[in-house]
């Protein structure tokens, strides 16, 4: 009898856990939409959870492995995502594992769910004024809105009529600089083209250093919510006013290599190794 009921409880924990490995949410909108080469990212995001349901399940792929832990009331995915390189982080064969309800067992199931996190470059710090420009002056010589906003620092390049005089010591670095704005509707829009032809005389880190240039430029301008109207890699162009679009001119940036063809014809920024 006492083998009977033992057995009962075995097999309904087994249940059991099959049913929380099947129950696990979609957990593809807590995922990152991005990383950086060598930067690690510390995750912890909240997703939809099952009423009543307490149990941590391991999400292990080839190169990470995140933990997906529900409350009962709440949930949240968390672990660790870090990848030494540029390129795609992708995971076509996750599974689950759990030791829930008892912890007598793991159990072990394969995940439906295909992942594709871009990498990006390390971040380059863009050059003051860029020599390589087509069709369009610095952004710092570029008329301002009519909307005063704030003073900020005087970098090489800002129109002298600017300065704040009374504020202004006797080094340049001291000179503060009147900043207008545009109403949000009338802000200019900005464009981006990286030419991804590589000469001889550039080596490999040459090439990775423009592309963490295009991706310093397009972070700085996000974080600064300053409009993007579109970015150009090579031979392909993204519309930045579309989030699909934004995501797929990240893939692009993360997966690119040299092309020996000019980039699209356009007017922007653009970055280049060619003199």
């Amino acid at each position: 009898l006492c083998g009977a009921i033992l057995l009962m409880m075995m097999l309904g924990a087994l249940w059991q856990g099959v049913r929380i490995l099947h129950a696990l949410p979609d957990i593809t909108p807590a995922m990152p939409r991005w990383l950086e080469a060598e930067s690690p990212l510390i995750l912890h995001q909240k997703t939809n959870h099952i009423t009543g349901l307490v149990a941590q399940i391991d999400i292990i792929a080839e190169h990470w492995t995140l933990q997906w832990w529900s409350g009962g009331q709440h949930a949240h995915l968390s672990g660790r995502l870090q990848y030494p390189q540029r390129g795609i982080l992708a995971s076509n064969k996750l599974r689950c594992v759990t030791s829930a309800p008892i912890g007598m067992w793991q159990l072990t199931c394969p995940l439906s769910l295909s992942v594709q996190i871009p990498v990006l470059p390390v971040r380059v710090p863009l050059p003051i004024q860029s020599p390589h420009q087509i069709n369009e002056t610095s952004t710092k010589s570029q008329p301002n809105g009519d909307d005063f906003e704030e003073l900020r620092s005087y970098s090489p390049g800002d129109a002298i009529a600017r300065i704040h005089w009374r504020k202004a010591g006797e080094e340049p670095k001291n000179w503060r600089v009147k900043h207008f704005s545009y109403p949000l509707q009338d802000q200019p829009s900005a464009d981006l083209i990286v030419d991804l032809r590589r000469p001889s005389h550039c080596a490999e880190q040459d090439f990775e250093r423009l592309l963490g240039m295009a991706w310093q430029w397009i972070s700085t301008h996000w974080q600064q919510k300053q409009r993007i109207n579109s970015v150009t890699i090579g031979d392909q162009c993204f519309s930045m006013h579309d989030e699909a679009q934004q995501q797929a001119c990240l893939l692009a940036l993360a997966r690119c290599q040299p092309q020996n063809t000019p980039p699209q014809h356009g007017v922007g920024y653009i970055l280049s190794l060619c003199n």
